[in-house]
């Protein structure tokens, strides 16, 4: 059986994980939808 601290750590860098992917996939997907769309359609001022 898995004690309290060794839960809290494991559940600190699962969360921890999960999310720096999900930065990292909304940074790469934004930067896809800027280079194939075009800025206007995004309503962004295009950082490229």
């Amino acid at each position: 059986m898995i004690n309290h601290a060794t839960a809290t750590v494991k559940n600190t860098v699962v969360a921890t994980g999960a999310q720096l992917v999900t930065l990292a996939s909304q940074f790469t997907m934004q930067i896809v939808f800027v280079q194939t769309m075009s800025a206007n359609y995004l309503g962004a001022n295009g950082p490229f």
